[in-house]
C-alpha cells in the first residue's frame, strides 16, 4: 500500500456581495476563483485553473445556517485534457460563541466532458475560529462516499476580508 502526501494548489478568490438576506431571500454572492500552481507534483495541476461559484445562504435561527453553493471550475484529466468540472454543496453553520463555530456540509463533484474522471460525493465538517471580524481561520476534515471519491482529507484555510 502506498500514499502520498504533500500540499495542494493554492486556492484564491474575491467575494462579491450581490444580495444581503431579505425574508425567504437569501443572501448570496459570487466567487471568481483560481488554483494557481503551488502543490507538490502530486497535487498540482501545473497550469491556472479558473472557475467561478455562487454562493446562497440563510440565517435559519440564532446560531443556525444553511448554505449552498454551485460552482465551476475548469479542471484536468488523467490524459492531460481539459473539462469543467461542476460542483454542488449543501452546508448547515453552527455558532457555538463568539469565538467559535462549526459547520457540516455534504458535496459532490460532477464532471463534464472529462474522459476519466467519475462524479465524487463527500461529507464533511470543520470548526471556524474568527480572530478578528477580518479575520478567520478554519481546520476540516471529510470522507469520500463513493469509490470515485478520496477516502479522507483534512485541510485548513485563512479569510481575509479587506
Amino acid at each position: 500500500m502506498s500514499s502520498d502526501t504533500g500540499a495542494e494548489d493554492l486556492y484564491l478568490g474575491v467575494k462579491l456581495q450581490l444580495t444581503e438576506q431579505d425574508g425567504w431571500l437569501p443572501e448570496m454572492s459570487l466567487v471568481p476563483q483560481m488554483s494557481v500552481p503551488t502543490g507538490h507534483d502530486t497535487f498540482s495541476a501545473g497550469e491556472v485553473l479558473p472557475g467561478l461559484n455562487w454562493l446562497y445562504g440563510w440565517d435559519v435561527v440564532e446560531g443556525i445556517s444553511t448554505a449552498g453553493s454551485t460552482q465551476i471550475n475548469r479542471s484536468i484529466d488523467e490524459d492531460g485534457s481539459t473539462y469543467y468540472e461542476i460542483a454542488q454543496s449543501w452546508t448547515v453553520g453552527y455558532t457555538f460563541t463568539e469565538h467559535w463555530g462549526g459547520y457540516t456540509e455534504a458535496f459532490a463533484l460532477f464532471p463534464s466532458g472529462a474522459t476519466a474522471s467519475l462524479p465524487e460525493y463527500y461529507f464533511d465538517g470543520g470548526f471556524i475560529f474568527p480572530i478578528t471580524s477580518d479575520l478567520q481561520f478554519d481546520v476540516r476534515g471529510g470522507v469520500g462516499l463513493n469509490d470515485a471519491a478520496a477516502d479522507y482529507f483534512v485541510g485548513t484555510g485563512v479569510v481575509i476580508r479587506l
